[in-house]
């Protein structure tokens, strides 16, 4: 049962036992509402949804919060009853983008280059992960998140889950990419200032 005031967070179900989070998005997420737990005692729930679920679920949470037509069907969410209709925010940077201005007196270092690091990283990192971890994701959902990943990814990217290294040249060609791409993000966190320009 929900307490009063207790933010709803809706994250993707995996088939681990115990039933706990694993999706590095809803962990972006989940990171900024325990720090909110710890520094303002905001509480939160947890609620796992199927991926075959997904579509429904934010249907039905963006019609009943009157927040008129969501632009994706994805997790992670959240529902927060502190305002009414509760806020409904989808995406684990505009939910912690939300939580920081909700919830914190005053700012939070680094949040003014959060979209930039998050687009940074996506084209130069995660795009080639996706390599690597897409199995990974499928081999941890239920079996109807199963079914429904692997025909959903497959369709949009055009190839098997098992191929998808194959979309830049195989997998040494991937590594080289990834190593690229991560080379800023590695240099920048040896504190190398000439890197920040």
């Amino acid at each position: 049962m929900t307490k009063t005031g207790t933010i709803r967070f809706y994250d993707v179900k995996s088939a681990l036992e115990p039933l706990r989070g694993w999706s590095p998005n809803a962990w972006r997420a989940r990171l900024f509402l325990n720090y909110f737990e710890v520094k303002s005692s905001v509480q939160y729930e947890t609620i796992f949804i199927s991926y075959p679920s997904i579509k429904g679920e934010v249907t039905r949470l963006y019609a009943e919060g009157n927040a008129g037509e969501p632009n994706a069907f994805t997790l992670p969410l959240i529902e927060d009853p502190k305002t009414s209709p509760p806020t409904i925010i989808m995406d684990s940077g505009l939910i912690a983008k939300y939580l920081c201005s909700a919830y914190s007196s005053s700012p939070i270092g680094g949040m003014e280059k959060f979209d930039e690091y998050f687009d940074w990283t996506s084209r130069n990192v995660q795009q080639f992960l996706r390599g690597y971890l897409f199995l990974d994701v499928w081999k941890n959902l239920d079996e109807e998140g199963k079914i429904y990943f692997r025909e959903s990814r497959e369709r949009i990217f055009g190839c098997k889950l098992e191929n998808m290294m194959d979309r830049f040249g195989g997998e040494e060609a991937t590594l080289d990419l990834l190593r690229k791409g991560w080379k800023p993000l590695q240099d920048r966190m040896k504190g190398r200032p000439e890197d920040d320009e």
